[in-house]
């Protein structure tokens, strides 16, 4: 496929066509192969969760999505599991899930 010259005056030429590199494409290719075959584990003991939240905007509201925030005692910080499908049926299941344990 040839470059257009459409917007070009009488005494201009093209004298490189360049285009990117395949290397440019190598990164995000293997991220998305280690995406594909990573994986991440993550437990929170039932009897060190303090809280457990939900957040939604109104689009998430929309799709059914949000964020669920779990408060531990193990550490400073939350742990937030970002996207999560139907995020209250999730906040519901780990909240009994305490309840039964306690």
């Amino acid at each position: 496929m040839g470059f257009s010259t459409r917007g070009f005056s009488d005494d201009e030429d093209i004298e490189l066509h360049l285009h990117p590199h395949w290397l440019v494409f190598a990164k995000p290719g293997l991220m998305i192969i280690l995406g594909l075959f990573g994986r991440q584990r993550l437990e929170i003991p039932l009897q060190r969760v303090n809280n457990v939240m939900f957040e939604q905007s109104f689009l998430e509201r929309i799709v059914n999505a949000g964020d669920v925030i779990v408060e531990s005692g193990a550490d400073d910080r939350d742990v937030v599991f970002d996207n999560t499908p139907d995020p209250e049926f999730i906040q519901a299941k780990i909240q009994r899930a305490v309840r039964r344990k306690s």
